[in-house]
């Protein structure tokens, strides 16, 4: 459980970046994108600051009204699941990171900039679930997506090799992990750029 709490505290900082959206999308698509005046809106941008501050229970009741009533809205989803997360329910917020990939990848390439997030996400929700090899091809691709080290994705994935047995693989990705300095690579940022575009 000392890996998931570590997981926990390095998304938690993401949160305000990579879940907000409020540019509309360059072509239709599955995405649902709300307008700042949107009921839904005001609730997630609610339930983004109740997350952010620990309550999760508050902010869980807002996002299942949110997903419940449109239901594509891609960022409710993927903050759902980290509440999920943090409350240990992991098999509902397997399920919503599982929503989270399948409506981006439905969108197309590039509508979810920071998809390999949403990889580790789900990858270390796998990796708690006992299913290194569902995590590690998860991980794998979040890894693909992101095209640099990155802290989160090699430590998960070591964990992932490691509880495979491939400890020779493991102890390749811990060793570039460590040589991180303990940095963790902040999704891509642009002050004007939203993480669902």
């Amino acid at each position: 459980m000392r890996i998931l709490t570590i997981f926990l505290s390095v998304v938690s900082s993401y949160c305000h970046i990579m879940l907000c959206t409020t540019s509309p999308p360059s072509s239709p698509t599955v995405l649902l994108q709300l307008s700042r005046s949107s009921p839904s809106s005001s609730s997630y941008n609610e339930a983004i600051n109740l997350s952010s501050r620990g309550n999760h229970l508050a902010s869980r009741r807002l996002l299942s009204k949110i997903t419940a009533d449109e239901p594509s809205f891609v960022g409710a989803h993927a903050l759902l699941g980290n509440d999920l997360t943090a409350l240990g329910d992991l098999d509902s917020a397997l399920d919503e990171y599982t929503t989270t990939i399948n409506l981006c990848e439905a969108a197309g390439s590039g509508k979810c900039k920071d998809l390999w997030l949403d990889y580790v996400n789900r990858g270390a929700v796998l990796n708690n679930l006992n299913s290194p090899e569902r995590a590690l091809s998860d991980l794998n691709e979040a890894a693909r997506l992101r095209a640099r080290p990155e802290l989160t994705i090699l430590s998960n994935r070591a964990r992932a090799k490691e509880n495979q047995g491939d400890f020779i693989g493991a102890d390749a990705d811990y060793t570039i992990a460590m040589g991180l300095n303990g940095e963790v690579g902040e999704p891509d940022e642009d002050e004007n750029a939203n993480h669902y575009i």
